[in-house]
């Protein structure tokens, strides 16, 4: 296969039926590895998708899509870029230059395709120091979360960081300049702690910082033409954490309430039927927490691991164009985080760890902060 293709569509399509066809790829590793080239972005030659998002788009179990994943790096197909953590998805690099039938393909000196290998431990070349070497020497580094292979590879010659790159320190804007502008431009000014820590963590190089402003600038000029009222314009921090300068503009409705509630409606995932009514009065710990958009809605997913019992997701609503939703939302992840002792998280993460009594059923949870240890002590002792 040629190493000089270019990362269109039809590298994208190639890409996906050399996968089809190899020999060991499963059913899931098909629908893994479509999901991740769909979410590839030409511009910054990488594509992004957190683990939730895969499982969901191909409604399979989380462990087993962190196996297709792993199976997909490991054959030379993917690598890992930069893990996921918190609202930032994982990023991932694609080999045009894949094989179905050797699994990854030896990239020219013409500075055609990065082929991304995780194949296995490979013994070092022994080419004298200076020369041209094949990249058959490789490292790989254990995700620290999702047990993931990150893998880096020596190519033929050093090779610069491309311009369009998202992140590094090579040619990183000061946050201090890059964010000023932005926060200049974009028409709402609400919660600019949360938004400076949300443009810190894209830590945008000057091309990007160029695009974000350049988008944040068409934005406002949108809403401004249009006399779209300020509530109704997205929060700095959540239009920064959810890349959404790579969307087209918004479209605007006379009846904007009336609409974004319309357009969650009917965006919102059919509710399975439930084969029995869901109760729950037990001790929980979070084991996962993590922010998506659910239509118009930002949603915490918070999964509740109970002794003894199955783990399970809740959805709070934190953010909505429906006022009664989000008032609900809110005060519900405040009783969350009153119960676990934690003021003010600033991210996800912050609440993972914890343990809290919770009750109830399918219409609504009450949350309960623990007992101290040394009361727990005296009532087993009483008993």
């Amino acid at each position: 296969m040629s190493s000089d293709r270019t990362d269109g569509l039809l590298a994208q399509h190639n890409l996906l039926l050399n996968i089809i066809e190899t020999d060991w790829a499963t059913r899931l590793d098909h629908k893994v590895a479509a999901v991740i080239i769909q979410r590839y972005y030409p511009r910054y030659g990488n594509a992004r998708a957190s683990l939730r998002f895969i499982a969901e788009a191909t409604r399979a179990d989380r462990s087993n899509v962190k196996t297709s994943i792993r199976r997909l790096v490991d054959r030379g197909a993917f690598a890992v870029l930069r893990e996921g953590k918190g609202t930032r998805p994982t990023e991932f690099t694609l080999n045009f230059a894949f094989s179905p039938s050797g699994g990854v393909t030896t990239p020219s000196t013409s500075g055609g395709a990065v082929t991304p290998s995780c194949e296995g431990a490979a013994t070092p070349s022994s080419e004298p120091s200076g020369g041209v070497t094949t990249p058959e020497t490789y490292i790989q580094l254990p995700a620290d979360r999702t047990g993931i292979l990150v893998c880096r590879t020596f190519e033929d010659a050093p090779m610069a960081p491309p311009d369009s790159a998202l992140y590094g320190p090579a040619g990183a804007v000061p946050s201090s300049g890059g964010f000023e502008e932005f926060w200049s431009v974009w028409p709402r000014k609400h919660k600019l702690a949360k938004a400076k820590a949300a443009y810190k963590a894209i830590a945008p190089d000057a091309d990007l910082h160029a695009t974000i402003a350049e988008a944040a600038r068409a934005w406002a000029t949108h809403y401004a033409s249009n006399n779209v009222e300020k509530k109704w314009v997205p929060e700095p921090a959540s239009w920064l954490a959810n890349e959404r300068w790579l969307e087209d503009l918004p479209l605007i409705h006379g009846d904007a309430k009336g609409a974004a509630i319309a357009k969650a409606k009917a965006n919102a995932p059919a509710k399975p039927k439930a084969a029995a009514t869901f109760k729950v009065d037990a001790t929980c710990k979070i084991e996962a927490a993590e922010l998506e958009m659910d239509g118009n809605d930002q949603v915490i997913v918070v999964t509740f691991a109970p002794e003894g019992g199955n783990s399970f997701d809740r959805r709070i609503v934190l953010e909505s164009p429906d006022p009664k939703r989000q008032a609900e939302g809110q005060g519900e992840f405040s009783r969350l985080c009153e119960a676990i002792n934690v003021d003010e998280p600033k991210d996800a993460e912050d609440l993972m760890g914890f343990s809290l009594h919770i009750w109830g059923g399918n219409k609504g949870l009450a949350y309960n902060r623990l007992p101290p240890a040394w009361l727990t002590d005296r009532s087993a002792q009483a008993a």
